[in-house]
């Protein structure tokens, strides 16, 4: 990331500073909501909080029964009995369809607190998924302003010389 930051940033000095460049100022809150937007560490940190926040729906799922069905349909041909030197065959009439029914049912009634403790892990984990998805914005948005201002500066200072060489 800081790669990405400091390209960008020498791109946006390049731009600035040329002579056939214009110039293209952005707000604060336009940064702001771009390094929220397109960050991809920002991403990152935001897909990690939803698939915390799903593991809740699934710990809390798992209080819930679940019922499993099978169904086995088969179809048996013709028997058919040959001689050890295979000249006579016989054909002998068999049942033909066949098929199996399963339905299990299952409800958990004791688990010695299992359930209840893997559904406050995952709410402690999704909330420190989101606490470290708050301190990358913030680290993000600290670093992209720091640069910022640096710009700023920069850009006031080459006013500042091109009005005394004037």
């Amino acid at each position: 990331m800081p790669r990405k930051i400091i390209l960008a940033v020498l791109i946006s000095c390049a731009m600035t500073s040329g002579t056939s460049a214009r110039e293209r100022r952005i707000s604060v809150d336009t940064l702001m909501s771009r390094i929220e937007q397109c960050n991809p560490e920002v991403k990152a940190a935001e897909s990690r909080y939803a698939a915390d926040r799903q593991g809740i729906d699934v710990a809390k799922d798992n209080r819930l029964p679940s019922i499993q069905a099978d169904l086995q349909l088969n179809y048996i041909g013709d028997g058919t009995i040959i001689d050890r030197d295979f000249t006579h065959s016989m054909r002998d009439r068999l049942p033909h369809f066949g098929n199996t029914l399963n339905i299990s049912v299952y409800q958990p009634l004791y688990h010695g607190g299992i359930l209840s403790a893997a559904r406050q892990m995952a709410e402690l984990k999704a909330d420190m998924s989101r606490i470290g998805l708050e301190q990358q914005l913030d680290a993000s948005t600290i670093e992209a302003l720091a640069r910022y201002f640096n710009l700023m500066q920069m850009m006031n200072m080459r006013n500042v010389y091109s009005e005394n060489i004037t």
